[in-house]
Formats: C-alpha cells, structure tokens, sequence
C-alpha cells in the first residue's frame, strides 16, 4: 500500500481544522488546508496532488459535496480519495455522498485511531480499484420519494455504504462505552451518597450532643435568672432591669441560635414532622401575642390582636405555628424603633387561613426581599437595638408554612414598616377535645396547675443545678420530693415507693439512662406519670421518648409554663 504523504483539507472551523491537522502531522503527514470547497480546489494541484482529501461538508461559498463533485469530474483527480467529515444528521446525506463521488464519512466527533482505519481502508480500495477498471456504472434510485442518478463507480458505492456501517459500529461502541461509564459513576454516586448520608447522621447525632452540652448549662442559667427576676425586688440593685435584661437577651440568643441551628439541620435533612391536632385559634394567638408582649416590653413595643376573638376551629401543628408566630413577632421587635405597635392579624379566605404580622419597622428594600427566606441571608437593614441574627429562622419558618401545605410572603416599604403575611389549609374540625388542646396563656396556666392536688414527685436529674431548679419550681406541687441521680437510683427508690404521683425523668445519666429506668419502672407500676427532661433536641427524641414509655417530654431549658401545663395536662386527663 502506498504510504500517504499529503492530506488536503477543507475545514472552515479553525478550531477544528487545527485539531485535524494536529493529528495528522503528528502522524508524520504534510497537510495542506482551505478554508472553504473553493479555497481547497484552488490549492489542488494536478501536478503535484495531495494523496488523499479530507473535507467538512457544511462551508460557505462551496460545500463538501461540489468539491468532492468537481474533483471526481476531473480526470486527472478522480482517482484521490475524498473523506467527507458529517454529523450524519439525515439519510439524504449518503445519498448526496454517492451522487458526489465521496470515498467515504466519517461522522463528527471521531477519534485519531477510528480516522487512520478509514483511511487504511480507503488506501488499500484506491490499490483494489486501480486494477478493476472497468467498474463505473450509471443507475438510477428513489429514495425519500424522489429519484436520484448515481455516476459512481461500484467501489466508490460500496466503500461509502460500508463506511456508514462502519460509522454506526462506531458510534454504538461510543455509546456502549458512555453507558458502561455513566454505570460506574452511577455506582460511585450511590457509595458517596450512602456515605454523605452516614456522614449527615453522624452530623446530626454530634449537633444534637452538642446541643445538650451547650443547652444544659444555659437552661440552668436561664432557669435561676427568670427565678432571680421573679423573687428580686424593683430597683434593689443599681440597674437592675439593665442588667438582668441584657443577661437574659444573651442568653436566649444563644439558645436560640443553638436551636435555630438544629431546626434548620433538620428540615434540611427532610426530618420535619407535624404533629397537628385541633385548637382554637384565637385563644392560641392570644397567648403568643401576651408571651410576646413580655419580650416586647424593653422597648415599649405593643403587639396588639387585630383579629375577631369569635372561635375558629384550626387543624395544625400548634407548636410549629408558635414558632412561626414567634419569629416574625421576634423580628418585627428587632427591627422596629422604641413606642411603635405591632398587628397581628388573621382571617379565613376561602379554604385557607391568611396570617399577618405588620409592623412600623425600618422596612425592607425591594431589591432584598427575594432572598430573605434563604438559609444565611441576612439584610442590610440594623436591628435597633443592636440585636443578633443567624438568617436561619425565616428559612426554618418557611418550611414549616411550606410543610403545612401553606405560602409566604412579605410587602415592606423602607421607612415604613413591613407586612408578613403566610397561609395554612382550613381542615374542618370535629370540635372533639378542642378546649383541651387549646394552648393557655401563661397566668392561666399558673393559676390551674396550682388547682391540682399535691402529690408525691420524685425527681430523677444527674446534675444537681437542674434538680435544684426543679425543686422550686415543683415545690407548690409537691406533697414530698424524693432525689435519685441515675436511672438505677430511680428504679431502686419506686420499688419502695409505689405511691409516686409524677417522675422527672432526665434521659442522659450515668448507670443507667432515663429509657431504661423508664421501662424497668412500668413493670412496678404501669399508670405513673413520667416525663422526660433533656436538652437532646435532635428530630425523633419526643417521639422515641414516648414510644419507650414517657407520657410526655419536656426539653431544656425547662421553661416553668411549659412544665406546668404538662402536668396539669396529664393529671386532669
């Protein structure tokens, strides 16, 4: 076989060109190029001719096919083998490669080795042809309803027929090859998936000990202030509101931005559960709006209802809703100056029930507000009281709109004030225990729980900071307090007192945890009341703490209200 010394090209993409020539010429081979049919046609020289032509079909001024026409129509020519470069888009292509006179396709992308066996296997059929001369033929063939006449010699059909067949056998191991490749990376994503999963979880078991690490002296801490503000005369101390105020906004920003944290870790993790139930709604935000109204205080900030106070019958997650109340009412404080008032409003239209919490702040500006439930967005607007924020909590909020089948939204005005507004389905409800599950305002729940009878309490808490807090808050409860420090202790003590009303359950203790004391405790005695206490805030601790045996749960920092509307809960079921 003659060994190939110069290829002519016709390419008008330089990129590609230089691409071609680059092989080629790594190949040892003279390259000649044009950059259209005519340019190349122009550089043909009789006397001294390239040994084969390499020609893209798609150029301007002439095209592949009307150069590879006028070189076969030449005598002196015809016999140099054309490749025509293609994507093989349409079936006409071949039948425009025949009438032409092309030796052969190669279809676009191609690689170096594929290009070198067409032209070993053009080179070697230019030799079979050269002494078969007698193999020109003239046919006539329909083809996508419309007749076409073929001048080519067999040789030239047959190679460029098979070169087509070649092309697919090509083009199928390319795919073969993407498949088997796009198998593996499918097999390695589903390792890095199973493994970023183990991690996430590993994540979220350490955040949540963390939690309880960082929450459990914090709770102690804010436990003993709130007791300190109660029991402490006005204006004992030099101060003293100052003082004890800016002690308790630290730490409720810090249990806040740890809890903020874990909210957000868990819907994001796609763990964000609804436990709804039925309630009426107007006493459920008065009492948000009284609660609030004690944080709103320090700056003289009135949350006012807005609402009609007639009963309306919700179905939802009470305490999600609280949290959504309590973080727009808490940024609405943030945000808004000294003597201003705050709205909270809400409304049913037509199968929803529509929010609002208005309020005179800095507003927000237009362009900002597309971003503001967006996890980490903080605005450029300043609280005004130098007050702290992690950007997480519109972002937990929305979710939890989201995850109730709700939307929300804001309209803010810079200087002005803004408007939250955010919906939830109407869910008819069949007004069964729906007195019960209505959320108490905070005296209310004071004055009922002390209603109760005394009764025998035993508190089970492994650090005596916690069990002391306890102690008092429980005292106007208790007929006697009994102390254990570990689950064993506990169990060991209700053997010889059966007669215990109410157990105090903490869940992380040496010896043995709150669980098992738990279920070892039910043998004894199936109806005592436990409650589990913890600053474990991780998603499915309430509901594993009560699938193990615990009436109900309780998280650090124990908030007085909280526990005592447990109680009162549970001992007038």
């Amino acid at each position: 076989m003659k060994k190939i010394k110069t290829v002519l090209i016709a390419e008008d993409s330089p990129t590609q060109a230089m691409q071609l020539q680059m092989i080629l010429e790594d190949q040892g081979y003279e390259v000649l190029h044009g950059v259209n049919g005519k340019e190349a046609f122009a550089i043909l020289d009789v006397d001294n001719q390239p040994d084969i032509i390499i020609s893209d079909i798609v150029m301007p001024i002439m095209d592949g096919y009307e150069l590879c026409s006028k070189v076969k129509a030449n005598p002196k020519t015809k016999d140099i083998p054309v490749i025509l470069l293609t994507q093989l888009s349409n079936a006409s292509d071949v039948i425009k490669g025949l009438q032409s006179g092309a030796d052969n396709f190669i279809s676009k992308p191609y690689s170096a080795e594929f290009l070198f066996d067409r032209i070993s296997d053009i080179m070697l059929n230019r030799e079979i042809r050269q002494r078969s001369p007698n193999l020109d033929i003239t046919m006539e063939i329909f083809f996508g309803g419309q007749k076409y006449k073929l001048n080519s010699n067999r040789m030239q059909i047959l190679d460029l027929l098979l070169s087509t067949y070649y092309n697919a056998i090509n083009k199928n191991k390319e795919l073969e090859e993407t498949n088997l490749e796009l198998k593996k990376l499918h097999k390695e994503m589903k390792i890095k998936n199973i493994q970023l999963n183990k991690i996430n979880k590993e994540k979220n078991q350490l955040m949540g000990i963390a939690a309880h690490d960082l929450r459990s002296p914090l709770s102690t801490v804010s436990g003993y202030l709130s007791l300190i503000i109660d029991l402490l005369e006005k204006d004992s101390i030099p101060d003293q509101e100052k003082i004890l105020g800016t002690i308790n906004s630290n730490i409720d920003y810090m249990l806040n931005l740890i809890t903020e944290v874990l909210d957000f870790s868990k819907i994001e993790a796609g763990k964000l559960d609804l436990h709804k139930k039925e309630f009426n709604l107007a006493p459920f935000m008065d009492g948000v709006i009284e609660m609030n109204n004690m944080l709103s205080s320090p700056k003289q900030i009135q949350i006012n209802a807005a609402y009609d106070p007639k009963e309306l019958i919700v179905v939802a997650d009470a305490n999600k809703l609280k949290q959504v109340m309590d973080n727009l009412l808490s940024n609405s404080t943030k945000y808004s100056e000294n003597n201003t008032e705050i709205a909270v409003n809400f409304r049913l239209i037509e199968n929803a029930i529509e929010f609002c919490v208005s309020d005179q702040g800095k507003g927000i500006p237009e362009n900002e507000q597309a971003d503001l439930f967006k996890p980490f967005v903080t605005t450029s607007v300043k609280s005004t009281a130098g007050e702290k924020s992690t950007g997480l909590g519109l972002a937990s909020v929305k979710k939890i709109v989201e995850t109730h089948g709700g939307k929300i939204w804001v309209k803010s005005k810079v200087g002005v004030g803004s408007q939250f507004y955010f919906t939830i389905p109407y869910e008819s409800a069949n007004n069964n225990d729906v007195a019960a599950n209505t959320p108490k305002s905070s005296s209310d729940i004071v004055k009922n729980a002390g209603e109760l009878k005394k009764m025998k309490i035993l508190i089970t808490e492994d650090d005596t900071t916690v069990e002391m807090f306890l102690k008092i808050i429980l005292k106007d409860l208790a007929s006697e307090i009994i102390l254990a420090r570990n689950g064993q202790e506990a169990v060991d003590i209700f053997k010889d007192n059966l007669d215990i009303d109410l157990i105090m359950m903490d869940i992380k203790m040496p010896v043995m945890d709150g669980y098992e004391a738990t279920q070892e405790i039910r043998k004894f005695k199936k109806d005592v009341k436990i409650i589990a206490q913890t600053a474990f805030v991780l998603q499915g601790e309430r509901k594993k703490a009560l699938n193990s045996g615990f009436d109900d749960f309780i998280s650090k920092p124990i908030k007085k209200e909280v526990l005592l509307e447990i109680i009162r809960r549970l001992f007038q079921k």
